[in-house]
């Protein structure tokens, strides 16, 4: 009972895969020349051998899809650079996917912005 910790192990290895992402597409791999590619959440099968990597960008050269096929297409060597970063028995197998959440978000900002200007 004392040895409960607060959050499952998944969740613990999904935030250090989040971070260790970040950094690789940061320092090792060029995806664009412009912008800012955010890895936004990552989910974690309970096994750790799968994990769902989404993402969001702002100010890229490459709409939401061409991006997401470019992360998918260089998922291998993402994996290669996360072995010597994680400290786990298997290197996860990855798939990225574009966070519709912000977008969405995006679109009710902008609609309450034009509710406000009218309302006034």
């Amino acid at each position: 009972m004392f040895n409960q910790r607060p959050f499952k192990r998944s969740d613990r290895v999904a935030d250090k895969v989040r971070l260790t992402i970040s950094e690789i597409l940061l320092k090792n791999i060029l995806i664009s020349n412009q912008g800012l590619i955010t890895i936004t959440k990552v989910n974690m099968s309970r096994d750790l051998r799968y994990g769902k990597i989404f993402f969001s960008h702002i100010g890229t050269e490459f709409n939401s899809e061409e991006l997401e096929k470019k992360l998918n297409h260089n998922k291998n060597k993402i994996r290669y650079y996360m072995g010597g970063n994680l400290a786990i028995k298997h290197v996860p197998e990855i798939h990225f996917e574009f966070d519709v959440r912000y977008d969405k978000a995006d679109k009710i900002e902008n609609l309450l912005n034009v509710l406000n200007k009218k309302s006034k």
